[in-house]
């Protein structure tokens, strides 16, 4: 019995440190040092701040009356209000309960019920990141400065390209969705066989189901690349030669077509959930105008009722 107890607490210690990602975690360190996705600009369309939970903190995304964006810890200091009720003015967050004033560095800048002459705003500062914009998204860097280069993967600046986004809101560790994208089997299974045998259910038809001849796994200096080659074709498949990357520290690389390249980003809001951003980049049509936003929907994984979906 004790070995058995030993063994399940060493197993709960590695899985710990591979999924516990708030601040002072050996992951919740190592997912600091990446920039992350932390909102989708058409999220701010309806307001210009958004309450979001990143790597186990909560946090306010805003976009300033200059057009830049700031992150900062959602809760003020001064009473607990969330700053995502607060009021942009110009380039800074004002709290609705007591008008405490933030910049983007987190630095208080008025605390005005306070007596006159008081230097307590001097002494506030709350934890405050930096956002960048790329292809639709807001990104930030949580971890230790100076902030390294925000990664421009090509087709998030090209300019010929264009993007939309989904987003999931999943219930479970962000290493079990990256875990999961590394078994190339499921697509044969689930995402044909299973389609279909729902789609029959509809009355729908249904979708061509392949079979694997052989799967395999490369490591290279970025991650892991997962190779699949389906029967009938040949090893000069891309399937086979290019693979799918799988980038660390949770990024899949899914090129559909030359033109279709999507990136299935994985990030932690706390221990047990992830926000997962499908990111399409495709190629603009040509004589296409070029869009002002991108376009969001949401990819849910159960009904309204609270049913999975099929």
């Amino acid at each position: 019995m004790s070995a058995t107890l030993d063994h399940l607490a060493a197993r709960k210690q590695r899985q710990d440190r591979l999924t516990l990602v708030g601040p002072g975690t050996p992951m919740g360190t190592y997912m600091r040092c990446f920039w992350q996705p932390v909102a989708a600009v058409a999220e701010l369309a309806d307001g210009p701040i958004k309450a979001v939970k990143v790597l186990g903190e909560r946090l306010a995304v805003f976009r300033a009356g200059d057009g830049t964006y700031g992150l900062v810890a959602e809760r003020c200091p001064h009473r607990g209000t969330s700053l995502a009720c607060a009021m942009v003015e110009d380039n800074t967050l004002v709290c609705a309960y007591h008008a405490w004033k933030f910049n983007a560095d987190g630095q208080c800048l008025e605390t005005p019920a306070e007596p006159e002459g008081s230097k307590l705003k001097a002494r506030i500062k709350i934890a405050a990141y930096p956002v960048q914009e790329m292809a639709g998204l807001l990104w930030a860097y949580l971890g230790a400065r100076p902030a390294p280069l925000l990664p421009r993967f090509e087709h998030m600046v090209r300019e010929d390209w264009e993007w939309d986004i989904g987003i999931s809101r999943m219930p479970c560790n962000w290493l079990q969705v990256a875990e999961n994208t590394l078994d190339p089997l499921h697509i044969e299974y689930l995402h044909m066989k299973y389609t279909n045998y729902t789609r029959a259910k509809l009355g729908l038809p249904g979708v061509p189901v392949r079979h694997h001849a052989k799967i395999d796994f490369e490591l290279f200096e970025y991650g892991i690349i997962k190779k699949r080659l389906w029967e009938g074709d040949t090893e000069a498949s891309e399937e086979w030669t290019i693979g799918h990357p799988q980038l660390f520290p949770g990024i899949a690389v899914v090129p559909y077509t030359a033109e279709w390249v999507q990136y299935q980003i994985r990030v932690p809001a706390d221990d047990t959930n992830t926000t997962h951003y499908w990111l399409n980049c495709r190629e603009r049509e040509a004589g296409k105008a070029t869009r002002t936003a991108s376009p969001i929907w949401e990819n849910p994984w159960r009904t309204p009722e609270g049913k999975y979906m099929p």
